[in-house]
């Protein structure tokens, strides 16, 4: 795998997706030369790497919720007839034999659900867990293993010419999945306070920075002086940043149900679903969050 630094160097102002589809955009005549004042264009970042399915549960009037994530395997949630959760199993615990519950091929492309009411030699009921799209699933030719700090694993594919992906493992145990989509450059994961990029170019970066506990609204600044637009806007939050040259840029990037990256100059700023910021700027001494400085 290619140094950090020199994944840095090759970046370029571009905006990260979760995979293939799940990315809308609507122009409205923006350019390069936006001011703080004029409507910018509205581009949203969507999670498209976990898919969800409810199912009948062998307890009369209860629900199974099954989640597929690429980013952490399968769930299966046990609902009871108010909604409320009775049990779960997943990659920490596979089988719940005092609720009848089982989940196998919890981290493959193809993870079963199963279930019974009663225990002994009862057999199982199987449902398969809601398939994820192509772009989500583990292909292509491991590249490399890599110990990042925290106790994560990052091990990482090639699937084709400029086309790689990425698992990330806290010891034995999957947290993150990262493939940069066809129109964009780089994906971004972020596991506690680490921040892990993987590019096109299957170039990786990654930082330990603080990120911002609140999502309020309003102007941010980074450590090199660029500054962000936190906005709101039907339940998603957008950030909009300024060029090298100090104007605003053309676009708000809204981030729906995942972390999407946006570098401008030497800076990456991270913007988490639940509005959050982090940032990483190149060169400096220690990696910050961004510093709210007014609405």
């Amino acid at each position: 795998m290619r140094t950090a630094l020199r994944a840095t160097a090759l970046r370029a102002t571009v905006v990260s997706a979760a995979a293939l589809v799940g990315v809308t955009a609507s122009a409205t005549g923006a350019s390069a030369t936006t001011t703080g004042n004029a409507t910018p264009a509205r581009v949203v970042i969507a999670e498209n790497c976990v898919v969800s399915q409810t199912v009948p549960s062998v307890f009369g009037g209860w629900k199974v919720t099954l989640t597929n994530s690429a980013h952490t395997g399968a769930t299966a949630q046990l609902r009871d007839e108010k909604g409320r959760s009775v049990a779960k199993v997943d990659q920490y615990r596979t089988v719940d034999t005092s609720v009848g519950l089982k989940v196998t091929g919890v981290i493959s492309s193809a993870p079963v659900f199963h279930q019974r009411s009663q225990g002994g030699d009862m057999p199982w009921t199987p449902t398969a867990f809601p398939k994820l799209p192509a772009a989500c699933n583990v292909s292509g030719t491991l590249v490399g293993t890599t110990s990042l700090p925290g106790g994560l694993t990052q091990k990482t594919y090639k699937v084709a010419k400029h086309d790689y992906q990425a698992r990330l493992f806290q010891g034995a145990y999957l947290v993150g999945h990262l493939r940069p989509a066809a129109g964009s450059y780089e994906d971004v994961r972020r596991v506690g306070n680490r921040y892990v990029t993987l590019d096109r170019m299957g170039y990786s970066l990654t930082w330990t920075g603080t990120t911002t506990t609140s999502a309020t609204p309003g102007r941010y600044k980074l450590s090199n002086g660029t500054l962000i637009k936190l906005t709101r806007d039907n339940g998603l939050y957008g950030i909009r940043v300024t060029t090298p040259k100090g104007t605003w840029g053309p676009t708000t990037y809204y981030a729906k149900g995942k972390s999407l990256l946006v570098q401008e100059g030497n800076a990456m700023v991270v913007l988490n679903a639940n509005g959050t910021l982090g940032a990483y700027v190149h060169g400096a001494a220690r990696q910050t969050a961004p510093v709210r400085i007014g609405a």
